[in-house]
């Protein structure tokens, strides 16, 4: 069976637990302490909590995901000091996700980040190629992974960042991450005024940075590291224009894409008005007294096929959310029993049991 996952990091870990990668051979945070280094580093290096404080909502990428380390502690450091209705849009590209049981044992490493480290894991979707669309605090945190090849993720991304975090190990030792059209890549994306912090120093990077559009600042570093760099972006392409919170929008529907969409734009702060025919949600659709989940079994090399994976699992992150707040969403056991009717289907089926985490 072809293996639909991404490559494993080989993640090793030192006596002190500071995971390390057997790919690059670098060390995935310091030995100083991964959670002050992300505090100085790159909270200090964009300018939080300033920077949530002004855009709403604020949207930060990181190349390298990695541990999740930073975000973890970013998504701390917004909830306890964000202002009401701020959101969090926080996009991060990995192309070696760590498997979920390494994570868990790095994480028992970092009590204070326990809250937070336990829902990651429990939303964690599975190591296939593709974004990943992960919601939290009611829909205000929304964190998407985009597992896969750094230029390819890139060239995907539409719309602006508002800060950066540049953690793909040391140039030295993981050089795509740091290439020229990685950088070209970073500037076309970037909002005017946009930060960019960075534990690497190198001269490269500042250079590259800086024929992009950057205003390239040294820092004192972490831990033993002299230096490391903030950057501000001096052109940048505009944000689009866009729904200010608190705009009214009307959906027409109140079907299951009808009620998702109201939910969505209320997180993001919308006032919302549903309109339908009907008396009840749902009462004008098929009939049918209940809706079924049924992903269509794709080979999960092909482009549908990560898609479809994503979206399965986005639903049923999304339908849990819903039963952990009350709503009566599952009906009876859960499950379903399909039989393949030729080799074709019954080789589909058997990637897909990797590829849907079964």
């Amino acid at each position: 069976m072809t293996n639909p996952y991404l490559p494993d990091p080989m993640i090793t870990l030192g006596d002190d637990g500071t995971p390390r990668s057997g790919i690059s051979g670098d060390i995935y945070f310091s030995t100083s302490g991964g959670i002050e280094e992300t505090r100085h580093v790159f909270l200090g290096g964009i300018g939080a909590p300033e920077i949530w404080r002004q855009q709403v909502p604020c949207r930060i990428a990181e190349l390298g995901f990695g541990t999740g380390l930073n975000f973890l502690v970013t998504w701390q450091a917004w909830k306890n000091t964000a202002p009401a209705g701020a959101q969090l849009d926080y996009l991060a590209i990995e192309g070696f996700p760590i498997v979920q049981q390494q994570l868990a044992a790095i994480y028992a490493g970092v009590p204070e980040l326990a809250a937070e480290a336990d829902a990651l894991l429990a939303s964690l979707p599975p190591r296939i190629g593709g974004p990943h669309r992960l919601l939290f605090d009611g829909g205000r945190v929304r964190l998407t992974l985009m597992y896969g090849d750094v230029g390819e993720m890139l060239a995907a991304m539409t719309g602006t960042i508002d800060a950066w975090y540049l953690d793909g190990f040391a140039p030295s030792k993981n050089p795509a991450m740091w290439s020229e059209d990685v950088l070209a890549a970073i500037a076309r994306l970037s909002a005017p005024g946009a930060r960019l912090a960075t534990f690497s120093a190198a001269g490269a990077v500042r250079r590259g940075l800086e024929v992009e559009g950057f205003a390239v600042e040294k820092r004192q570093g972490f831990g033993r590291k002299r230096d490391c760099i903030s950057a501000v972006m001096t052109a940048g392409c505009p944000r689009g224009a866009g729904l200010a919170r608190g705009a009214r929008v009307a959906v027409v529907g109140s079907g299951i894409a009808g009620g998702c969409m109201v939910r969505s734009l209320a997180a993001r702060g919308m006032s919302v008005t549903l309109v339908d025919a009907v008396a009840e949600p749902g009462a004008g659709a098929s009939g049918n007294p209940a809706a079924l989940i049924a992903p269509r079994l794709p080979r999960v090399r092909v482009p549908f096929g990560r898609i479809m994976a994503s979206a399965y699992h986005y639903a049923i992150r999304f339908y849990e959310a819903l039963q952990a707040e009350g709503a009566p969403v599952w009906l009876g056991a859960r499950g379903a029993f399909t039989m393949a009717r030729n080799d074709d289907e019954e080789q589909r089926q058997v990637r897909s049991i990797t590829a849907f985490g079964w």
